[in-house]
């Protein structure tokens, strides 16, 4: 097993990776799976999707065996009453808090101490069907800044919208339960990321972030913790790790 991470508090980890590997590693990210997470693999229609998740997986279970200094293949999860998976059995506290995305052969991984978290990644399609999408999914607030914008910069504002606020409803683990209207994200070209609005819960914009992350281009990325003054390292996945 390759050495442990330490993780300070008030750090976010964000691992940058492709899901794109050799032929001869998928068998050994084959092995680091449980036998029910190759069944959903193998669930997949088509031979890529079936990669990117042995991949994806393994990747995962071989980082969060890093940070809990285990062996990738003994690494268990639980699952809350909205489907999030968590690490089973913490012995270290704060506990180990994970999320991760993935999008068009790419993939980001989010690791903190204690301290909810969620990140997403969107490839944009530049003929997307925003003017119908966003309806469905955005706050009215949300709907009237995307429109009042130039045309050529509707798209961009689109994905920064979407990923900001999937990447927060990752954090409150409430998965799609929680109702996309019910709060507002920042999304002009230039305004910083940040929660403007939320009605529920008892909920405090002032006690998350969120922060743009550039990682690759033609993507749009976001990072959501229940924190201030957090500290975000990167690190880039490579056959060592």
């Amino acid at each position: 097993m390759n050495s442990s991470i330490r993780l300070e508090l008030n750090v976010i980890h964000v691992w940058i990776a492709s899901l794109e590997i050799k032929k001869k590693d998928i068998p050994v990210f084959r092995r680091l799976l449980t036998p029910d997470e190759i069944e959903k693999a193998e669930r997949f229609c088509f031979k890529k999707d079936q990669v990117n998740f042995i991949t994806g997986r393994a990747m995962l279970r071989t980082l969060l065996g890093r940070y809990s200094n285990q062996p990738p293949a003994d690494v268990k999860f639980v699952y809350n009453s909205y489907g999030k998976p968590l690490l089973k059995k913490q012995v270290q506290r704060p506990p180990l808090n994970f999320n991760l995305s993935h999008s068009g052969g790419k993939v980001l991984y989010a690791f903190s101490r204690g301290i909810p978290l969620g990140i997403d990644l969107e490839k944009m399609k530049p003929d997307i069907d925003f003017a119908a999408i966003a309806p469905r999914f955005f706050s009215p607030g949300e709907v009237s800044s995307l429109f009042s914008l130039e045309k050529s910069d509707r798209v961009e504002a689109f994905y920064a919208c979407w990923t900001r606020k999937e990447a927060f409803i990752k954090a409150m683990e409430m998965g799609l339960s929680l109702e996309l209207d019910k709060f507002d994200v920042s999304l002009r070209p230039g305004e910083p990321a940040r929660l403007m609005r939320i009605k529920f819960q008892n909920q405090n914009t002032r006690n998350w972030s969120l922060y743009d992350l550039k990682v690759f281009p033609g993507f749009k990325a976001c990072l959501a913790v229940r924190s201030k003054n957090i500290v975000i390292s990167y690190y880039l996945w490579d056959s060592s790790c």
